[in-house]
């Protein structure tokens, strides 16, 4: 249980923080998302209806790297791109 209050605490923080800078940040902190599924396939969406074409015609890429605290510079804004973070493998 205590795991689970030290998770949600974390989540609260970051979803302040993404609100009180309306939402631009370098990158995202992926397991505050209840189900990352979800938001993958809303990037998806989003980049077919910008381009006009069948979602389902559409995959998500991944690049891993080793950056551990996201800064502007390591993940700059570019288009169709979400830089998220907070993966464990």
């Amino acid at each position: 249980m205590a795991d689970f209050i030290i998770e949600l605490v974390e989540r609260i923080k970051f979803w302040q923080n993404l609100l009180r800078v309306n939402a631009v940040v370098p990158a995202l902190w992926l397991p505050a998302f209840f189900d990352p599924n979800q938001f993958m396939g809303a990037l998806k969406q989003k980049k077919a209806r910008t381009e006009m074409i069948p979602a389902r015609q559409l995959k998500n890429t991944f690049e891993v790297t080793d950056i551990y605290v996201p800064t502007v510079e390591d993940c700059p804004q570019e288009p169709n791109v979400a830089h998220v973070y907070g993966l464990w493998l």
